[in-house]
């Protein structure tokens, strides 16, 4: 079953709930809401400046597409973290960081 967790919001999520089909709001001028998702996380009113949350779905309800870019997002990220350390193990500090920019760009 699909899951909703609640988070604080920063520069750029704040107001995220806004734009969000399931909230009802309550009072427009300070930005009070109530969140009326199925599955909701948030009981009470709360400030969309403040709060927002996100739906995660749990693996039996992904279908094979979504479970499939999911592998493919851990396993590049699993790949990211195995060059740098080999890199900053194997390789002096400038050479290290000159390689993982070539690599990944950042």
């Amino acid at each position: 079953m699909a899951y909703r967790v609640a988070k604080k919001t920063t520069k750029l999520t704040e107001n995220k709930c806004l734009k969000c089909k399931h909230h009802k709001m309550l009072n427009p001028q300070h930005n009070i809401i109530e969140c009326v998702a199925p599955n909701w996380c948030i009981t009470s009113t709360f400030n969309a400046k403040d709060f927002y949350c996100v739906e995660y779905k749990s693996i039996s309800e992904m279908d094979n597409y979504e479970k499939r870019k999911l592998e493919e997002k851990i396993q590049a990220d699993y790949r990211k973290k195995a060059y740098k350390e080999y890199c900053n193990k194997y390789y002096p500090k400038k050479m290290a960081q000159k390689m993982i920019k070539e690599k990944f760009g950042k």
